[in-house]
This record gives C-alpha cells, structure tokens and sequence, in this order.
C-alpha cells in the first residue's frame, strides 16, 4: 500500500489514464479485503478518487473507475467516512460531477450507463443506502 499511498499523496498530478484506472481498482480490491486499508488512509483515498472523477480533462474510464471506488469506499468503510466526517466533501464533490452532465444536453450514441453524470448520481445513491441519516 506505500506505493498506491505515495500516488495518493501527490494531488498536484492525478498520473494519466491508464495509471489512474489501475491504482482505482488496486484500491477497490484492497477496499474488498478486510484489514487491508486502515481508517486513516481512507482519507486519501476519497481525495484522490474525488479529484479524478471531477476531473474533466480525463478520458472516460478513469473517471468511471473513480466513481465505482467511491461508492467501493462508502459501501466497505462507510464507518470511516461518517466518522472522519469526509461525507459533506464527498457528496459537494459528487454534486459538482453531476451537474457537469449539462441537463438537457444532447444524447450522445454510447448507452446513458457510460455517462460519467449519471454514474455519480449512482453513487449519491449508493450513500443514500448504505449511510445513516443522522
């Protein structure tokens, strides 16, 4: 986890695609395991996920990896994310990430699951679910 960590930690530069892709499913897998990510890395983690599914100047897919480890975060370590209170950051982050979909906007021709908009609105979901409402 030192290396994913060190990627974490550098929020000047988010790494390109492919990168971002692959260190948001190292960090779902490692979400999966028990015991593998602690509670103060989960901050980070939300971070970086955040930043890059907010990040316009992604292609696609790492941005659809970022929202699926967001919603991987809060489904595994919901407890953290109450209790470090990452929960306003992360659904002001997700807000800004769905309205950036532009209502109204033209349908493109790929199928409406692709859109990023709409993945983070599954999210919003996902949280609305799985979190207390106190």
């Amino acid at each position: 986890l030192g290396l994913g960590a060190r990627a974490l930690g550098e929020s000047d530069s988010l790494g390109d695609d492919e990168t971002i892709t692959l260190v948001c499913s190292l960090m779902d897998d490692l979400l999966e395991q028990d015991g593998a990510v602690q509670p103060a890395q989960v901050s980070p983690i939300a971070d970086y996920a955040l930043a890059a599914a907010a990040s316009t100047s992604l292609e696609l897919e790492p941005r659809r990896a970022a929202l699926h480890l967001c919603a991987c975060l809060v489904g595994t370590r919901r407890r953290a994310v109450v209790k470090q209170k990452l929960l306003p950051a992360m659904l002001a982050r997700l807000f800004e990430v769905c309205s950036s979909g532009g209502i109204g906007a033209p349908d493109d021709d790929d199928d409406d699951e692709s859109k990023v908009y709409k993945m983070a609105a599954q999210v919003f979901e996902t949280v609305a679910e799985l979190v207390p409402s106190k």
